[in-house]
C-alpha cells in the first residue's frame, strides 16, 4: 500500500506511498544493479555478493524526535558503519509484514559494524503520538533505534514516497541500494553483506531471511474511509451532504444499512461524521461498517476518539458470526483470514466514539 498526490493506493509488493498529503500512482525507483563480486576477508567463503553502485550521497537525518531504543543519532557519526534506514508506520500492513525480516537483519548483523535505523513517518494523526509508537515498538519486538519523523523532514530529505522503504547507506555515507514495499528480503540481506565485505567485516552467508511466496491473485484495493476513497462509500448517492454524497462532507449523517453490497464498496449504518478528511467516527450508540471484498485477508485500521476508553465489536462473515473483540487502541485489526474469494463482512460496533480509517486486503 504507489502514491504521490492526491490519491493513495497500496499494493502487496510496493506498499503505501504518500504523506504529508495523499498521493497518486507514480514510478518506482528500480533497485540497484548487481554484478561483480567484492573482495572478501581471506578467512571467509567467497559468495556471489552484489556489486552496488553509488546512487547518491545520503542526506542527513533531520527533524527526528522523539527517539526510541537509542539516544539521537546522525549519519555523520555513523560513518564507518553500514546503515539500513527503514521508513515505516505502525498501522501499515505492508510494514508489519516486513517485521520478521527486519528482526532477522538486526539479530544477524548486530555484532558487525551495522546499524538498523527505523524512521517512523505517520500516515494518520494518531501515529504521531509517542505513547502509541512506543506501544507498537514494544508489542512487535522492534529493538533497534527508531525515531519519529512526525513532520516528514527526513522523509522529504530522502525524497521518499513509500511505506515501507529501505535505503542502504555505506560506510562513506552513500546510498548504495533501495527497496520499496515488501519482499526481496534475501536480496537486501546480500546487499548488507556486500557493503560489510567492502570494509573488511565478517560476512555470514547462512540464516537468510525466509522469502514468502507472493500471491499474484487479484484482490480488493486499499480503501480509505476518509476523503481519499470517497467514491468507495456505497450508501445511496445524494447531490450534497447526505449518504453517499458525490462530495466529501464533515456533516453528521445518518446512514441506513443497504439491502445488498457491491464489490469494493463499504457501507455505513448509524450516525457518522467524517473528521479531518481521514476517518469516519460513529456518533450513535450502535453502528455498522459493511463491505464486500475479494481476497483471503481483510484488515481495518480502527481508533478511538478522545474520551472513549473501549468499544465492543462483533464480526459477521458471509452471514455467520466469527469473532468478538474490543477496540481499545488505535491499531490495525485483522477482521478476516481464510479462504480466498468474495466475502461479505459486517462489523457491528456497540458504542460511540470509534473511528474507521482504512481497509487493506491480502490474497494468499
Amino acid at each position: 500500500m504507489q502514491r504521490i498526490i492526491p490519491t493513495i493506493l497500496c499494493t502487496l509488493l510496493i506498499g503505501c506511498t504518500a504523506p504529508p498529503s495523499p498521493a497518486v500512482e507514480g514510478e518506482v525507483v528500480p533497485p540497484a544493479t548487481r554484478n561483480a563480486e567484492p573482495v572478501l576477508p581471506s578467512d571467509e567463503v567467497v559468495m556471489d555478493l552484489p556489486s552496488l553502485p553509488k546512487l547518491s550521497r545520503a542526506p542527513e537525518l533531520t527533524g527526528l524526535d522523539p527517539w526510541h531504543n537509542s539516544d539521537p543519532l546522525t549519519l555523520a557519526e555513523l560513518r564507518g558503519k553500514v546503515v539500513l534506514v527503514d521508513f515505516w508506520t505502525y498501522s501499515c500492513i505492508n510494514c508489519i509484514r516486513t517485521f520478521p525480516a527486519l528482526r532477522g537483519y538486526y539479530e544477524k548483523f548486530q555484532d558487525q559494524p551495522f546499524v538498523l535505523l527505523g524512521v517512523h513517518a505517520p500516515e494518520f494523526a494518531f501515529e504521531k503520538l509517542e505513547s502509541n509508537v512506543a506501544d507498537a515498538i514494544k508489542r512487535n519486538n522492534l529493538n533497534w533505534p527508531i525515531a519519529q519523523d512526525n513532520d516528514f523532514q527526513t522523509w522529504r530529505a530522502f525524497a521518499n514516497r513509500y511505506w515501507p522503504a529501505k535505503y542502504l547507506v555505506d560506510a562513506e555515507g552513500y546510498i548504495r541500494y533501495t527497496h520499496f514495499g515488501e519482499g526481496e528480503y534475501e536480496e537486501t540481506d546480500l546487499a548488507i553483506q556486500s557493503l560489510l565485505a567492502e570494509i573488511g567485516a565478517s560476512v555470514v552467508s547462512d540464516n537468510m531471511p525466509e522469502e514468502e511466496e507472493v500471491s499474484r491473485r487479484n484482490r480488493s484495493p486499499e480503501i480509505y474511509l476518509g476523503s481519499r476513497s470517497w467514491p468507495a462509500l456505497g450508501n445511496p448517492s445524494t447531490s450534497s451532504g447526505g449518504p453517499g454524497s458525490v462530495l466529501p462532507t464533515d456533516e453528521v449523517v445518518t446512514y441506513e444499512a443497504p439491502g445488498s453490497l457491491t464489490l469494493n464498496k463499504y457501507y455505513l449504518s448509524g450516525e457518522w461524521q467524517m473528521r479531518d478528511q481521514e476517518r469516519q467516527v460513529l456518533l450513535s450508540d450502535e453502528g455498522t461498517i459493511r463491505i464486500k471484498f475479494l481476497g483471503s485477508e481483510m484488515n481495518l485500521v480502527l481508533g478511538l476518539e478522545e474520551g472513549t476508553d473501549t468499544v465492543d465489536a462483533d464480526i459477521e462473515v458471509n452471514g455467520e458470526h466469527t469473532q468478538s473483540f474490543n477496540v481499545d487502541k488505535n491499531e490495525l485489526f485483522n477482521l478476516y483470514s481464510g479462504e480466498y474469494g468474495e466475502h461479505e463482512v459486517i462489523l457491528r460496533l456497540h458504542g460511540k466514539g470509534v473511528a474507521g480509517y482504512a481497509f487493506t486486503f491480502g490474497a494468499n
